[in-house]
């Protein structure tokens, strides 16, 4: 009979409540946003839906496809243990050497080795027993050829040893805590990425950086980026934007640019500098394309945008409105892009007092939002 006929009458044999327990890890996992919130509530559910005394989570080298020895995570396990695996012990570890040959996502001892063998092995005698661990099943999270992280339940000698039935479940599970897995370890990568090039930002002379794919479509946008593009998406009243988050100018010269180079010419011909006038407050905007290529993939558009710089007459504001200078202060900060919560720490107080300024703020303008604030702003003489 094949693996497929196999793992179907595994499936058929799991109960009702085994389901929902798939169900449950699952949909929670899936819930997850970052490895750090979805490794210790997996380890969590493991440990109460498989009634273990002891379980923990390694993550994979991405390179190596070793364990990452300094990363472990575990519930029920002494931190000397996690010491004596990482300094000597991960070497004689049976489970982890066998992941790569193994079809299914889960192993337990039974399927191993003979547990005669295993019980007289020096890790079994010298790093289990003091453990009082015997029997153990290990659940493997693969994304293709490539391991992404390993949960390891263990059981005492006097406990049930882990069932076909249970072994089937975690198989079931593992799908979808590698995919949840797969995703988080994704975002936070993009999320280091967004920081990174955020801090490189602020020490660059540009006051915005729009990333885009070689379909012209956003893949990061700062949040000067963000705001000149509003200022330049204000269409007049009853016009359509077709251009998305883009700017129609800003799009079209794009587009011209990606038409006129190719990614293995050199890095001065893939850079281009254009100036145009604002047509919502003639002001001077420069922006400079620079093509970044990419191994395998499509290049990538980096966008830069340089303002005129204005400097703003807080005086005339201040007069104009009737702002007080609190008012006044808050005023600064949102031209400079800060957030509710930026503001309020960088004027010692709290983000609920801000949002009572800007209230007030809004009232003395007849806006309705901090974008028409920004917009007033720029049309200042």
């Amino acid at each position: 009979m094949g693996l497929i006929d196999d793992v179907g009458m595994r499936v058929n044999e799991l109960r009702t409540q085994d389901l929902k327990e798939v169900l449950l890890i699952s949909g929670s996992a899936s819930e997850c946003t970052t490895s750090d919130e979805l490794i210790p509530l997996v380890l969590s559910q493991l440990e109460h839906i498989f009634k273990v005394d002891s379980l923990n989570f390694y993550y994979a080298s991405r390179n190596t496809q070793e364990l990452n020895l300094d990363g472990a995570v575990g519930r029920g396990i002494e931190d000397k243990y996690f010491t004596q695996f990482r300094e000597y012990y991960h070497q004689l570890d049976p489970f982890f050497r066998i992941w790569s040959a193994n079809p299914d996502a889960t192993i337990i001892t039974d399927r191993l080795a003979p547990l005669k063998n295993l019980t007289e092995s020096e890790y079994y005698n010298d790093f289990f027993r003091p453990q009082s661990i015997h029997h153990q099943m290990s659940i493997y999270l693969k994304s293709k050829s490539r391991l992404l992280g390993v949960f390891s339940l263990f059981r005492p000698r006097n406990a049930s040893e882990f069932s076909f039935r249970e072994q089937t479940k975690a198989n079931l599970m593992a799908s979808s805590l590698t995919s949840a897995l797969k995703q988080a370890l994704t975002s936070e990568t993009v999320g280091v990425q967004a920081s990174i090039i955020d801090s490189m930002v602020t020490e660059a002379p540009y006051e915005g950086v729009l990333v885009l794919d070689a379909f012209l479509e956003p893949i990061y946008q700062s949040k000067s980026a963000l705001r000149i593009m509003s200022y330049l998406n204000q269409a007049e009243e009853g016009q359509e934007v077709q251009y998305g988050p883009i700017p129609k100018e800003i799009h079209l010269r794009c587009k011209d640019f990606l038409r006129s180079v190719r990614p293995d010419e050199t890095s001065v011909l893939n850079r281009r500098q254009y100036d145009f006038i604002s047509p919502v407050d003639n002001q001077k905007i420069s922006i400079h394309m620079r093509l970044i290529p990419c191994p395998k993939k499509d290049p990538l558009l980096v966008v830069c945008f340089e303002p005129e710089k204005r400097g703003l007459d807080l005086t005339k504001c201040k007069k104009k409105f009737c702002l007080s200078q609190r008012e006044l202060d808050v005023v600064s900060l949102l031209a400079k892009g800060l957030t509710n919560k930026e503001i309020g720490e960088r004027l010692f107080i709290s983000e609920y007092t801000v949002e009572n300024h800007l209230r007030s703020i809004y009232r003395k303008m007849d806006v309705n939002n901090r974008t028409s604030v920004a917009y007033l702003l720029l049309q200042m003489p």
